[in-house]
């Protein structure tokens, strides 16, 4: 499969497509709250977030590509600082 985040982020529309894409690939159920259960670990596995509650920077996976409101996010392993 494409990875979607090539060092900028993707939009949440395209990710809420893809993991609904996977779950279906891989026969796990697609709740009715997709996109808030996306939104929920993206927020909670970024330090960019308010909802970041762990200090342990492994677990500081995503970031916020455009900031706060921007609907845009990255792996950090993958960002891109040009």
């Amino acid at each position: 499969m494409d990875p979607i985040d090539r060092g900028h982020g993707a939009g949440l529309a395209e990710i809420y497509k893809r993991v609904e894409e996977v779950r279906r690939a891989t026969g796990r159920s697609v709740p009715k709250s997709l996109d808030a259960v996306v939104r929920g670990t993206l927020e909670e596995n970024s330090s960019d977030s308010e909802k970041f509650k762990d200090k342990d920077t492994s677990k500081d996976i995503f970031y916020m590509a455009e900031g706060k409101g921007g609907g845009i996010w990255g792996l950090r392993s993958k960002r891109r600082t040009q």
